[in-house]
């Protein structure tokens, strides 16, 4: 088991929220492109309200956003395994709106921020007790993620 799952169960059983486990960190890549793993915002059941862990986690990507406004944030939308896939799809991309909606109030402008929501693709986990950690959004920042290769919803 990685250490990443043993954060994740830890911060899970001490009730802190998946999100208060993961790491903030920025890599160097090809072309000095500044790429950024933030944490996931998770959200609740059928639902775009945001855990409470995700307000911090969004003051810290504005922060970063606007030290480097020549990149992009791509924030990708996703859903649990449940219900029907058109509808997880919707609700998906209603997560990364109201993310969008966020970044946007801290001062990040609208057209630095690329969104898309993929529904129940992706899953984080199949375990069916576990769904909450597939009710989240993944931002991304500096660098094109491969599912906006092809399209994405702009502000």
């Amino acid at each position: 088991m990685n250490n990443k799952i043993l954060l994740t169960a830890l911060a899970l059983s001490l009730g802190l929220g998946v999100s208060a486990c993961q790491p903030r960190h920025e890599t160097l890549c090809s072309g000095n492109a500044i790429r950024s793993c933030e944490p996931s915002i998770y959200f609740a059941f059928n639902s775009t309200k945001m855990d409470r862990n995700a307000s911090g986690n969004l003051d810290w990507i504005a922060e970063k956003v606007q030290k480097y406004p020549d990149r992009t944030v791509y924030v990708t939308g996703y859903a649990d395994l449940d219900g029907e896939s058109r509808y997880n799809e919707s609700l998906s991309l209603r997560r990364a709106e109201t993310i969008r909606a966020e970044l946007k109030t801290r001062g990040v402008p609208g057209s630095q921020i690329k969104i898309r929501g993929l529904g129940q693709k992706n899953p984080r986990t199949l375990d069916l007790e576990r769904q909450e950690l597939n009710r989240r959004v993944d931002i991304t920042f500096g660098h094109v993620p491969h599912e906006y290769q092809l399209t994405c919803n702009e502000d």
